[in-house]
């Protein structure tokens, strides 16, 4: 079974995001992280990101457009 490279626990007690990374982590799993936490209402809750088991697996490209989406959710409500 093939291992998913991006984890994450949303605790909405402690307003809290903890993600994991593993593996080679690619534009679309960080697109379905930022939309899961979009729609979980955890987009002002903190955010620890372990990626010390990560590696990337983006183009720049890739990065470009995930920093456009960083720096327009900056604008939204939180």
């Amino acid at each position: 079974m093939p291992t998913v490279p991006v984890h994450w626990r949303i605790d909405s007690r402690s307003r809290l995001v903890l993600v994991t990374a593993e593996g080679e982590v690619t534009r679309a799993e960080m697109e379905e992280y930022l939309e899961v936490v979009t729609g979980a209402g955890a987009n002002g809750y903190a955010k620890i990101f372990d990626g010390r088991s990560g590696k990337g697996g983006m183009d720049v490209a890739d990065m470009m457009a995930l920093g456009a989406r960083f720096r327009a959710m900056h604008s939204e409500p939180h």
